[in-house]
């Protein structure tokens, strides 16, 4: 059983391990490459359609029915390329 143990500490070195730990965090952050791009792109309902070889309208179909996941700026639809790959199901065979 772990047994909890409360120490006494003075307001000021609270304050003091809590802003060098913050500090230490944000450089961390700081550190970190800017550029660093997602492992996934956005495509278009063109692309999308071409890439599983269907149709618009099935596209359209498979988006409203779940099948398919699409996210929608301003009156543009894009499709994630991993969550394309991602709705694609295995065929299992005998």
């Amino acid at each position: 059983m772990n047994n909890i143990k409360f120490i006494v500490v003075p307001e000021a070195e609270l304050k003091a391990l809590l802003s060098d730990a913050l500090r230490a965090e944000l450089a961390k952050i700081a550190q970190a490459p800017e550029n660093s791009s997602p492992d996934f792109e956005y495509l278009t309902r063109k692309q999308t359609a071409k890439r599983l070889q269907i149709s618009l309208v099935t596209l359209s179909k498979w988006t409203n029915e779940g099948i398919i996941k699409g996210y929608r700026v301003s009156r543009f639809v894009r499709y994630r390329s991993d969550e394309v790959e991602l709705a694609l199901t295995k065929i299992r065979t005998a």
